[in-house]
């Protein structure tokens, strides 16, 4: 590909955006529960209880980032993610931030954050009497511990005032329980898509992705993955896509700006962050790529796809 020496810009907006860069190392329709700080939507638990771990893994991904696609048992769960211990641990420390140093917590000063997760998500099990209640609710995570199926539970118990988070508890994976549900989300919708194109090098294809806001002024992230360790990189922008064919690959935006001097760390992976720049139209779109040096291809480049993002 044939990479401009100078810099080609075409507008304030765009060149501010790229030259802030900083680099840092049909679907189960139950109700959405709780959208946490990261926009995942967090789904109920009804008609997804009593499965296996082993049953839930022959449709969901393990990865804790790739949606399903399919029935279980009957119910389609396209489109949602099966959370893993981890990210119920983010989840769950927005209600109680010491989890995720201790893995559980319990006791009477858990009660009221207990009660105000239960204000969110419905439980899998409750009991009420006249002067109290009980409020019990427990999900497999896609996480394996030493062969047994990751639980996450929380329970609020009153008047006799009792709260609990806890995020290490493991099942036999093939144990099915009428209480025991499925942590699942819908991943937040991503302004940046992917529009194909690229070039695959020696490693295979990389990919490029990006998150944030785009709120003026929000941090916004541009990754990198899968390509060549150490590496020489550039990032090209434009202000529209070109879709040209070069070197067997596809550029896909029109070079209205070249950002080089970018190298890939160790494990082939770059990470931007950057302001999201004011003054955008709504609608405006920018059109990402990044190429980088593969001494081993054909001809010594690779490319990521290419990103569309629209200005909100």
């Amino acid at each position: 590909m044939n990479i401009p020496n100078v810099p080609r810009l075409s507008g304030g907006t765009l060149a501010a955006f790229c030259c802030s860069l900083a680099i840092v190392s049909g679907e189960f329709t139950a109700q959405v529960a709780y959208v946490d700080s990261q926009g995942r939507e967090w789904r109920e638990m009804n008609g997804l209880t009593n499965r296996s771990w082993n049953q839930i893994a022959a449709v969901f991904p393990t990865d804790a980032a790739t949606p399903a696609s399919g029935l279980l048992s009957g119910v389609n769960v396209t489109g949602l993610i099966w959370a893993s211990t981890a990210q119920v641990t983010e989840m769950f420390a927005e209600f109680v931030p010491e989890i995720s140093a201790t893995g559980s917590v319990q006791g009477a000063n858990y009660v009221l954050p207990a009660l105000g997760f239960f204000g969110s998500f419905n439980p899998t099990f409750e009991y009420y009497t006249t002067f109290g209640g009980y409020n019990f609710i427990s999900g497999w995570t896609s996480s394996l511990m030493g062969g047994q199926g990751g639980l996450a539970d929380a329970s609020a118990q009153y008047p006799v005032f009792f709260g609990s988070f806890g995020v290490s508890a493991v099942a036999d994976p093939a144990s099915t329980n009428a209480y025991r549900g499925i942590w699942v989300f819908r991943p937040p919708v991503s302004p940046f898509v992917s529009v194909g194109g690229g070039l695959p090098g020696s490693l295979g294809p990389a990919v490029l992705s990006g998150s944030g806001s785009l709120v003026a002024g929000s941090p916004t992230t541009l990754k990198v993955r899968y390509g060549v360790p150490t590496a020489p990189a550039y990032l090209v922008v434009g202000l529209e896509a070109a879709n040209q064919p070069v070197l067997g690959g596809i550029l896909v935006p029109r070079p209205d700006l070249v950002l080089a001097g970018l190298t890939l760390d160790a494990q082939g992976a770059l990470d931007w962050i950057t302001p999201w720049p004011a003054g955008l139209l709504s609608g405006q779109e920018l059109f990402l790529q990044v190429i980088f040096v593969d001494a081993v291809a054909a001809n010594g480049l690779a490319a990521t796809n290419g990103v569309r993002v629209a200005a909100p």
